[in-house]
């Protein structure tokens, strides 16, 4: 029988088999603390943009009718959830959160350089755009930023996207004189200027446009147009497929200056085509003796080498009440201008609506409310509710014991055009509404209080 020869390990086996194990084990802690950092800085990420977000939500949803922010404290590696348009360290209601894991705030970058960011109570928004930067206590570099942008949506990037944060999609800034090129707004009917640009080879989603701007502090007259912009394809008179809130001509500054519009429902672009940026006026400037005044200052360049070569300016576009007068194409010259493609916010508030109904309220004899699709209908006489040009009716209203309140007011009216805002509170009104101007559909709110536009209304915007 053969006999079999047990056998051991040598002491270099083991030494091979030792230095194997050790190999493994730094590994796998090396590979275990590398996991444990990444998810502790984007465990702290996750929460100050929840805490953003939240802040956003509470402001949108209109229950205490007051703004809501986040202001951050490098001092004390902290966030503090705060209610108003400015934190007060003393106020009781705030809510401070540390930021754990050995993580750290590195660095805030926000526009105006403070450390709070403030949203809007009607639109979502912020003028607080910007970033907040953390990084992890063992490893400075590796870092993540919480991304502000001016339409409120907030989201976590590494830090090779975070340009994204501060700069527009698409923009030219060479046009800084300082001159009147356009002579607008004009009571006498000279038009309105326009800019071409034209796309990239990706499609963009616009909801805000910043035009480099300024009131003539020579003019003597002092009352300035309200202002606002479109977006048009095709032409300078080409169909309108975006407009701007509302700004005050009154509040432009005396020099030159960014001056944000905000389009509330994103503008689609195609891409590599080209559109037109339109500067338009209530009371309208291509509307001979409309009342238009108060001259407002676009800067340009006017050099062809240095200027934008995806499009050109205009001006006197649908003078004298001509819609379809392109107006005067300036080939060598172009207005300054920054267009951003920014997310919306994840809820849009429907509590305060303006339409640009494009005709005159007063040719219209009554607005119908009808409540649930005639549960009850109330009849509101515009004559029994116009003084001059003013246009205002507010009432409760009992529907099936329920009170719905609304007031509708007109902010701009004349014989070409009506601005018509409607207030519909949505913490107590929940039941289904058409408003209907006669027989044109003016707007129609769901249970929920989403709304549609009527077919035959200029444009609807949330304010």
């Amino acid at each position: 029988m053969q006999k079999f020869k047990e056998k051991g390990f040598t002491v270099a086996e083991l030494l091979i088999v030792i230095g194997i194990i050790t190999v493994l084990i730094g590994v796998s802690t090396s590979l275990y603390f590398s996991i444990r950092k990444s998810k502790n800085i984007d465990v702290e990420a996750e929460k100050i943009t929840s805490a953003l977000r939240l802040q956003q939500n509470k402001t949108l949803s209109g229950g205490d009718f007051d703004s809501h922010g986040v202001y951050f404290d490098s001092s004390t590696n902290t966030y503090t959830l705060f209610v108003g348009t400015t934190y007060n360290a003393s106020d009781p209601s705030n809510q401070t959160e540390p930021i754990e894991g050995r993580v750290f705030l590195n660095n805030i970058q926000l526009t105006g350089g403070g450390n709070s960011i403030v949203f809007d109570r009607l639109s979502g928004r912020t003028a607080n755009s910007g970033y907040i930067e953390i990084a992890y206590e063992a490893d400075p570099s590796d870092v993540r930023h919480i991304c502000i942008k001016k339409s409120g949506s907030v989201h976590t990037l590494d830090i090779s996207e975070t340009s994204s944060c501060l700069v527009a999609d698409l923009e030219y800034t060479g046009g800084t004189t300082d001159s009147d090129l356009a002579t607008f707004p004009s009571d006498s009917a000279w038009g309105d200027p326009a800019q071409s640009f034209t796309t990239g080879i990706d499609a963009m989603s616009v909801s805000g446009v910043d035009l480099y701007l300024r009131y003539d502090d020579d003019d003597l007259e002092g009352d300035y147009s309200d202002i606002f912009l479109e977006i048009r394809e095709g032409s300078t008179t080409g169909n309108v497929i975006g407009k701007s809130l509302i700004l005050d001509g009154g509040s432009l500054p005396s020099s030159l200056s960014w001056e944000q519009f905000i389009f509330p429902t994103p503008v689609q672009l195609s891409a590599s085509t080209q559109y037109f940026l339109r500067l338009r006026s209530l009371p309208d400037s291509t509307i001979p003796s409309s009342g238009g005044e108060g001259t407002i200052i676009w800067g340009y360049m006017q050099s062809t080498p240095s200027g934008y070569a995806g499009g050109s300016s205009w001006r006197y576009v649908g003078a004298n009440n001509n819609p379809s007068d392109t107006g005067q194409q300036l080939s060598d010259s172009d207005y300054s201008f920054k267009i951003y493609t920014e997310d919306s916010p994840n809820f849009t508030d429907s509590r305060h609506l303006e339409f640009d109904l494009e005709f005159d309220l007063k040719d219209y004899t009554n607005i119908i409310l009808d409540f649930n699709s005639g549960a009850h209908i109330e009849t509101i006489v515009i004559a029994d509710n116009t003084m001059g040009d003013i246009f205002t009716w507010e009432s409760d209203i009992d529907v099936s014991g329920n009170t719905e309140h609304i007031k509708l007011h007109s902010i701009y009216m004349d014989e070409n055009d009506t601005v018509l805002s409607v207030h519909r509170g949505l913490e107590t009104n929940d039941i289904p509404l058409d408003i209907n101007i006669d027989t044109v559909d003016l707007v129609d709110y769901s249970g929920a209080g989403v709304p549609t536009k009527g077919v035959n209304i200029g444009s609807m915007i949330y304010r």
